[in-house]
């Protein structure tokens, strides 16, 4: 796939291989290697459920 991107710098062409793979191909693909990862996604969890939380919390503390 090739794609030209103008900006007010000139303009780049952006060549994508994608292998001859399909999008089914690659989504199992990317699911198959999340699980050499599940550390790094549990952390992300956590740390979006704090941050979640504390933003909760902020509103309710302005909200009285």
């Amino acid at each position: 796939m090739e794609q030209t991107i103008e900006n007010f710098e000139g303009t780049k062409n952006i060549h994508i291989d994608s292998g001859g793979k399909t999008d089914l191909e690659v989504g199992i693909q990317f699911i198959y290697d999340m699980r050499e990862h599940p550390v790094d996604i549990a952390i992300a969890t956590v740390y979006a459920i704090v941050v979640y939380a504390v933003v909760m919390w902020i509103t309710k503390k302005f909200r009285k």
